[in-house]
């Protein structure tokens, strides 16, 4: 590969700001004795800090172990919680399969604990319940060959847990996501499966919520052929409080 030349270093300018405020007349030829005294200055700089900031005059960044606001006397500072932490709850009475939020109006999962609540009477042993994100982060409730899965999935790696058994008929359903990563799933006030997530989603999921179908990348172990035959109803998800 050829040697990259060095940019030829640029004449100084010099401008009369007190006549000339946009800098239109270089008169840095009618004063060499102020360009000389001026290139003077910023060798002593260039030499203290460095051209590109790294000088032996640099210091480290200053740590305060407590920092306050600088206010004047008598002003308050009004504390008001981040979005991001305030709970999220969607709430779908009769949802309609195929329902899709975007990411906006999606509950807003990032760093909270998660419950999902649902009714499902399902008329095949396949499809999506819910599924939020995509292959890099998110969560799905889904069937698959009959069985009840929970999936929640960060920075790429999914972690599933299955029901150990999976009633026929009408279904009540708790899927929880507790702020240690612990994941549980109820069917018929029955505990039915456990599991370990590394912990709460770190991002808000890219990709839209979704009722009885997941629209893009998967987040479970279903493909792309995954729309749920049957009924859905009283669909709740909570972020933000512990389940």
């Amino acid at each position: 590969m050829p040697a990259v030349a060095a940019a030829k270093p640029r004449a100084p300018r010099l401008y009369n700001l007190v006549d000339d405020i946009g800098e239109t007349a270089d008169v840095a030829p009618q004063h060499p004795d102020v360009v000389k005294r001026l290139l003077g200055f910023v060798a002593k700089m260039d030499a203290d800090l460095g051209a590109s900031g790294l000088g032996p005059g640099v210091r480290p960044p200053g740590r305060v172990a407590d920092p306050q606001p600088l206010l004047l006397p008598g002003t308050k500072v009004i504390e008001e919680p981040a979005a991001s932490k305030l709970p999220s709850v969607k709430s779908f009475k009769n949802p309609r399969i195929g329902a899709v939020l975007g990411r906006e109006q999606a509950p807003q999962v990032a760093h909270k604990p998660l419950l999902i609540s649902v009714e499902v009477e399902p008329r095949s042993p396949d499809g999506v319940i819910v599924a939020h994100g995509g292959n890099a982060t998110g969560y799905a409730l889904h069937l698959r060959d009959g069985k009840l899965v929970f999936t929640v999935r960060q920075r790429k790696q999914p972690v599933a847990i299955t029901a150990s058994e999976t009633p026929a008929g009408r279904l009540s359903i708790q899927a929880r996501l507790a702020a240690d990563g612990a994941m549980t799933l109820v069917i018929n006030g029955k505990n039915v499966a456990a599991g370990k997530a590394p912990g709460l989603l770190p991002v808000q999921p890219q990709e839209h919520f979704c009722i009885g179908l997941d629209d893009g990348q998967p987040v479970g172990d279903y493909g792309t052929q995954n729309r749920f035959s049957g009924r859905i109803e009283n669909l709740t998800v909570r972020a933000g409080t512990e389940p």
